[in-house]
């Protein structure tokens, strides 16, 4: 028997941030999205009406469980944090994600790391992306300043430049010359 699932999105745990997540995939692609949690009460009220939205209960680090939502089928297996194992939390993800990997090593996955201290626990594992809670706010802060001084450049450097294009232009009026353009006095007949 085949897989149920193929090419599709597993996110392994559920925290605060696994609605959005949810709802950001959602809108990017219709990829069926298989979510695997011990605690499922949660989400099945938040995104049980989802269409293609399927849900497992059980633990993520679990072989048979990772089986039954077809991960070694999956386009890409994101690993949430489980806030609710503190000083654990990194250590916890690093375990789905090896995991994970044993099903199918060359599956994306992308884990959401508590502190950015613990990236090296994960040279085990062939993690594709490693994303922390302190960078991802610190690069949005820097975006977002990024994106104001880019635009006060480009808001002054397009000032220059209608500047420079309406002295081009009225130095083209105004020079004598057989190929541009003149200033030329014409009589006109004003009619009512």
């Amino acid at each position: 028997m085949g897989p149920v699932f193929k090419n599709h999105i597993v996110i392994c745990g559920w925290n605060y941030r696994g609605f959005e997540i949810v709802q950001a995939v959602r809108s990017m692609h219709e990829f069926p999205v298989v979510i695997v949690s011990k605690n499922v009460d949660e989400i099945v009220e938040r995104v049980g009406l989802l269409p293609n939205t399927f849900i497992i209960q059980g633990d993520c680090a679990n072989e048979a469980i990772l089986k039954s939502a077809d991960v070694g089928y999956a386009r890409s297996v994101v690993v949430l944090s489980d806030v609710t194992l503190g000083e654990s939390t990194d250590a916890r993800s690093v375990e789905v994600a090896l995991a994970v990997e044993k099903i199918q090593v060359s599956v994306h996955t992308v884990v959401e790391l508590k502190s950015v201290l613990n990236k090296p626990h994960f040279s085990w594992t062939k993690t594709d992306e490693l994303i922390a809670d302190e960078e991802v706010s610190v690069k949005l802060i820097a975006q977002g300043i990024r994106h104001v001084l880019s635009q006060q450049r480009l808001d002054a450097e397009n000032q220059l430049y209608q500047e420079k294009l309406l002295l081009a232009a009225y130095l083209g009026l105004v020079s004598p010359s057989e190929t541009a353009a003149q200033i030329v006095r014409v009589d006109i007949e004003w009619t009512r």
